[in-house]
């Protein structure tokens, strides 16, 4: 007997249907799921040298004040040793050695604390602190 409310809900229901839009669903989330793999590993990596520029950038705003403070290079050089050692993040920390390219120049190190990681190098200039940062 119909009653006349739609589909008939007997013992003949098709559950095909239902089966296959949840295998559908779980195929679409994988895709999604490896898709965000590289995405999160390179929002990672992406963040960890962040936090080894800023912590260079800070480095290079520390040596070009002594440098102001003490009119030289290496004067400046040698008030800096253990302020640079102090700069630690979670990831990096700052080299605490200046290395001192010239007169105008110098170079910072962000040292990773883990072996997977570069190491970073700011060069800098003492006088207007134009800088550029390279991670080989």
């Amino acid at each position: 007997m119909n009653s006349g409310c739609g589909d008939e809900q007997g013992p003949e229901r098709d559950v095909t249907k239902p089966l296959l839009w949840t295998l559908i669903g779980l195929i679409v989330a994988a895709i999604v799921a490896l898709a965000a793999i590289p995405l999160m590993s390179t929002s990672g990596r992406d963040a960890r040298r962040t936090e080894g520029e800023q912590l260079m950038g800070a480095a290079r705003d520390a040596c070009r004040t002594a440098y102001l403070k003490h009119g030289n290079v290496e004067d400046a050089r040698a008030a800096l040793r253990d302020q640079l050692q102090d700069l630690e993040g979670k990831y990096y920390g700052v080299a605490g050695e200046l290395e001192i390219l010239d007169q105008e120049r110098a170079r910072v190190k962000a040292m990773p604390h883990g072996a997977d990681q570069p190491i970073g190098y700011m060069e800098f200039d003492w006088s207007t602190g134009e800088s550029k940062i390279a991670w080989p």
